[in-house]
């Protein structure tokens, strides 16, 4: 059993992998929780959980980038050649190969393969992968400046100032499928995680008890408001970034995350946690098929669709792994879906 650890560097890196776990659930969120809009029967409650599952679901993927981006900073004493050489395993070869897979099984049952439209989904424009493509973009946007505080922090605080203004003045549809990639609120949130990364906790004001709570608690609030009136958070709606950057620095705070060393080093924690980067590239099959299912129930268990789906997923890759440990081909296994494990 874990009983703690002294080194803050390893107490740091388990409070961003149990992070990432709540991040990938809220993305879950947004992807298996709608409803089928050609029905109208479905029950008040149905609705409503509906709605706040797939406004707190978007808020997962700013998380992701005030993680990324306290990741990047850690990478400080790496070489740009070696530093991309290390995501080309870690991130590009997963990417590919989860990617065509997914875009494999959707052609197949619908239009037939294209290469240009293939091409288009692996990289996002249209497809849920369009975070990765950003995430790339970013780190080239902040190598340069990556160990310089100050222009972190002057880009950071541009980006959040302007992020609600291009909401506001650019329509969505004129940066057509585009519109998930070039997002300043991207920006901000990563150079903002990047700034904490150069600081001795993981954000400024962590020591305060009840500062996290205030931001995680406000902004909680917010969105349960705008559920509640029928509103719906898009990543181009202009206050999504006044709710976006205050919850991820709320649930970024040390007094805010809950302590789940306990869990995290069972047998199913741990493998959840070397789990979550092909739970991303290959849930998206899944949450259609559960959505599909629990839409033709009047009374949708809504809540329980992101768990369901994650485990479906979950499971799917435990048997990968153990196939492949059977036929020695545990290497590639990892490689080719970005299992961290061995």
């Amino acid at each position: 059993m874990y009983t703690g650890v002294r080194d803050k560097s390893v107490m740091q890196q388990r409070k961003v992998t149990a992070l990432k776990i709540g991040a990938t659930i809220l993305v879950i969120c947004c992807h298996c929780c709608h409803l089928d809009v050609i029905r109208s029967s479905y029950c008040q409650y149905s609705v409503l959980m509906s709605r706040i599952l797939q406004n707190f679901g978007s808020l997962g993927v700013a998380v992701f980038f005030l993680l990324s981006g306290y990741s990047f900073g850690k990478t400080s004493k790496k070489t740009f050649v070696s530093f991309f050489q290390s995501r080309c395993v870690s991130l590009i070869i997963p990417w590919l190969f989860t990617s065509t897979i997914v875009y494999l099984y959707t052609a197949l049952r619908k239009n037939g393969i294209n290469v240009t439209s293939m091409v288009l989904e692996i990289i996002g424009i249209g497809n849920y992968t369009w975070y990765l493509t950003a995430l790339f973009l970013l780190y080239l946007v902040f190598w340069r400046n990556k160990n310089d505080k100050k222009a972190v922090l002057m880009i950071t605080v541009i980006c959040t100032i302007v992020s609600p203004f291009q909401n506001l003045l650019v329509r969505a549809s004129l940066l057509g499928q585009c519109v998930y990639i070039f997002q300043f609120t991207w920006v901000a949130l990563f150079g903002l995680g990047l700034y904490i990364s150069q600081g001795e906790t993981l954000i400024p004001w962590g020591r305060s008890r009840f500062a996290g709570f205030i931001f995680l608690g406000g902004t909680t609030i917010i969105v349960m408001l705008l559920s509640v009136g029928r509103y719906q958070i898009y990543y181009w709606s202009y206050y999504y970034p006044l709710i976006a950057i205050p919850f991820a620095c709320g649930l970024f705070a040390e007094k805010v995350c809950p302590k789940l060393n306990i869990w995290m080093d069972t047998a199913v924690g741990k493998f959840m946690c070397n789990s979550l980067l092909p739970i991303y590239l290959l849930h998206m099959p899944i949450a259609g098929i559960v959505a599909r299912i629990f839409n033709y129930l009047y009374y949708s268990p809504i809540i329980l669709r992101p768990f369901l789906t994650a485990l479906m997923t979950l499971s799917l890759l435990w048997i990968g792994k153990v196939v492949s440990d059977k036929l020695h081909l545990s290497k590639v296994f990892c490689i080719l879906t970005g299992f961290r494990g061995r």
